[in-house]
């Protein structure tokens, strides 16, 4: 089976087009096509990027993405599952109920004490015969 690099190579040889003429055409810099060419995908900046380049290069050239991918994707597996978030809610749900109360009686215990310290201190002083 011949590898990722040598058909994109060889596709771009036979319509007799040069490195720079696909940098200009697909804005991807020159190290990173010739990191395709030559198989070095470590080079590229990551694994969706390669893919990207890989995609633009491959409908650049008129070759079949949708194989070119595949076959990249099998070749280099990912390395880690992505994270998948299960249960994303902080608190359990009825919690909110139980803690209103709780935070109600807080308040007006607050507000209460706030009203007796103001009470007492704009009281005017008491004399004292």
């Amino acid at each position: 089976m011949e590898k990722i690099g040598t058909i994109l190579r060889n596709a771009r040889l036979d319509k007799g087009i040069s490195l720079r003429e696909v940098e200009e055409a697909t804005k991807i810099r020159l190290r990173y096509l010739e990191a395709l060419e030559n198989g070095e995908f470590e080079q590229l900046p990551g694994r969706v990027y390669a893919l990207g380049f890989l995609r633009s290069y491959a409908r650049f050239l008129g070759l079949d993405v949708k194989e070119l991918t595949e076959r990249f994707k099998a070749e280099f597996p990912a390395e880690e599952e992505p994270y998948i978030v299960e249960d994303y809610s902080i608190s359990k749900p009825g919690t909110e109920r139980k803690k209103f109360p709780i935070l109600l009686l807080i308040g007006v215990i607050l507000f209460l004490w706030g009203v007796n310290f103001l009470y007492k201190t704009y009281q005017p002083p008491v004399e004292q015969p």
